[in-house]
Order: structure tokens, then C-alpha cells, then sequence
């Protein structure tokens, strides 16, 4: 596991040391996402949610769901969810 520190800065801009850049493969220019825990964040290089995400996709486009539609489940789930552990 590699471990490193960093500052935000007024911008909210953080750089991401270079031992765990070269771990990621995250190059100059690779997009990033963020997504948040409940004990910290992930970050990951979009290509490989997508990479990840893929199969999904194209099983929705199999079964002719629309994203919005999905999206609408989700959220729906979501709120289920949350009222259940309040």
C-alpha cells in the first residue's frame, strides 16, 4: 500500500503525490473520479469505472431500459434505503 500526503488549496486543488500516480497510472491529463465513503474517498481513473462499468451497460442496452429510467430506480432505491436506516 502506498501512503502519501498533500495540501488542499484555496482553489480546492489537491495533487496527488507521485508514488501513488505511477501506482494508478494516472498520467498527465487522465480523468479522475471521486467518489465518496463513508470513511474517506476513492479515486480512480475514469477509464477504469468505465472499464468496470461496461458489462452493465451493455446488458441495460439488452434489455432496452433507458438510463433516466435507471437512474429514476436508483434514486427510488436510495431514499428506500435511507429511510430504512434512520
Amino acid at each position: 500500500m502506498t501512503v502519501g500526503t498533500s495540501k488542499v488549496t484555496e482553489k480546492g486543488q489537491v495533487t496527488i503525490p507521485v508514488e501513488i500516480r505511477r501506482s494508478l497510472g494516472l498520467e498527465n491529463g487522465t480523468d479522475v473520479v471521486f467518489l465518496e465513503l463513508e470513511n474517506g474517498v476513492l479515486i480512480k481513473s475514469e477509464k477504469s469505472i468505465r472499464d468496470a462499468l461496461g458489462p452493465f451497460d451493455e446488458r441495460r442496452k439488452a434489455l432496452k431500459l433507458k438510463k433516466k429510467d435507471l437512474e429514476k430506480e436508483v434514486q427510488e432505491e436510495r431514499k428506500k434505503r435511507r429511510v430504512k436506516n434512520a
